[in-house]
């Protein structure tokens, strides 16, 4: 891991990943209002959500990210994250199924459990033809929140989009159907 100062982006300092050795990062946020202390949240291409002391890079805990709408199964492929509000975004990539996802996980850092989907269908379909031709090399993978506005974008892609989530009624058998999850 790399740190660096936030105003000069001079490097500070290098430490080992704090997920060990045999484990690749893939997704990292910020909170401040974890326990009033702050909280990195981290990802390993798995179905586990490292929590980190944000001073030390420790382990605080690690928790399966469960859905209990499907009958708890474990969310594999936990991708880039962003902390929105009181929960943990984080894109869905599950590699070993060889399948991407155009789906965000929205999920309860507390818990594990995940508290809804965000279904960004249509977005990939936009980009450009070299894009498209590799959809599982160019894959679902940005969320940002900046003053309010959220924007999502994915490897590569051609395009960034400001989005604004509007609920709808999908249950349990439409995640299944199309979040190609596993």
């Amino acid at each position: 891991m790399l740190e660096y100062d936030r105003a000069s982006l001079e490097l500070l300092r290098t430490l080992p990943s704090p997920l060990g050795s045999d484990l690749e990062g893939w997704g990292l946020a910020e909170t401040k209002s974890d326990a009033a202390q702050g909280a990195l949240y981290a990802t390993d291409g798995s179905a586990t959500l490292h929590v980190l002391d944000p001073a030390s890079f420790e382990t605080r805990r690690r928790m399966t990210v469960t859905d209990p709408a499907l009958g708890d199964v474990p969310i594999h492929g936990l991708n880039e994250l962003e902390v929105v509000g009181d929960e943990v975004w984080a894109n869905v990539y599950p590699m070993r199924f060889h399948k991407a996802s155009e789906c965000v996980a929205r999920i309860d850092p507390a818990t594990g459990h995940v508290r809804g989907w965000i279904d960004l269908h249509g977005l990939f379909a936009d980009q450009s033809e070299r894009v498209r031709a590799a959809p599982l090399n160019y894959v679902l993978n940005g969320i940002a929140e900046h003053d309010g506005r959220l924007y999502v974008t994915g490897k590569k892609w051609d395009k960034m989009y400001q989005i604004r989530l509007v609920p709808t009624d999908h249950d349990e058998d439409y995640v299944r159907s199309n979040c190609n999850l596993g």
